[in-house]
């Protein structure tokens, strides 16, 4: 199997890293990667990864296989990948998909990771793809105990035409940064990273959200009761219910006024 997960709907397809880093017998091009995404709309690239400029020891290397390089979530600034020198890999965890299916205009993809389990409070993140036509919800739930160093990324792909579509983060400020896309060798460009960072208390819900069109005012909600994530939004009709511990159909319900 790939580890991958596709959605698609309309124009727009997200691909979704949802399996393990590879290969457990050679792991030397495997990135800390685990619930990063890619999104296209049609032939346009919108978030992407880092790419690979480099196979030399060294900090360019080191960068993109890192954590930060990616579309995921980190905590407390600790690799989801123990990786070193050009190719050498050691402690990792793996993804697992829980569940996906299709519930009116949107399809859906849940999955979790266990990188981070041998972190204080043993924090399990989980990810769920929400896709539509014209939007994709990206909901995280980092579920543990304790306290966290939370930061989450996106990377914005350079030719994303400006205005074409919205993001926002679902908890938490947003800053921007500029970051280096490596699409091949010898080919390296500016684009913009977007990072939400925060120290919170496990267990702990956020995420982003974009929409393709004209920018719309939105009125929207996200909760944890513990065993359900909650996420609204008004001005749309939306409702989502989804159980994060849970897998297979009754993993989420979405009530949609479209």
């Amino acid at each position: 199997a790939s580890g991958l997960g596709v959605l698609a709907r309309g124009p727009i397809r997200c691909v979704a890293r949802v399996g393990p880093h590879g290969p457990a017998y050679q792991l030397g091009h495997a990135h800390a990667d685990l619930l990063s995404f890619d999104l296209s709309h049609g032939a346009t690239r919108i978030v992407t990864d880092t790419g690979t400029a480099a196979y030399a020891a060294g900090p360019v290397r080191a960068h993109l296989r890192a954590t930060a390089a990616h579309n995921t979530v980190q905590l407390g600034g600790a690799e989801l990948l123990e990786a070193w020198s050009s190719f050498r890999s050691g402690r990792r965890g793996a993804a697992l998909a829980l569940g996906s299916g299709a519930a009116g205009r949107f399809a859906w993809l849940a999955a979790r990771h266990d990188g981070y389990a041998w972190l204080p409070g043993r924090p399990l993140p989980h990810r769920l793809w929400l896709l539509a036509a014209d939007e994709l919800w990206v909901v995280d739930a980092v579920l543990g105990g304790g306290r966290q160093r939370i930061a989450s990324r996106l990377h914005l792909h350079p030719d994303a035409p400006p205005g074409a579509f919205t993001v926002a983060p679902l908890a938490g400020a947003v800053r921007r940064e500029v970051a280096p896309l490596h699409e091949h060798f010898g080919a390296t460009r500016d684009m913009t990273r977007l990072v939400v960072e925060l120290e919170a208390p496990l267990p702990w819900v956020g995420g982003w959200w974009l929409r393709f069109g004209s920018p719309r005012p939105s009125v929207i909600s996200l909760a944890y009761d513990g065993a359900v994530v909650r996420l609204r939004d008004e001005t749309l009709g939306l409702a989502v219910e989804w159980r994060p511990d849970a897998s297979g159909d009754a993993t989420v319900a979405v009530a949609d006024a479209r």
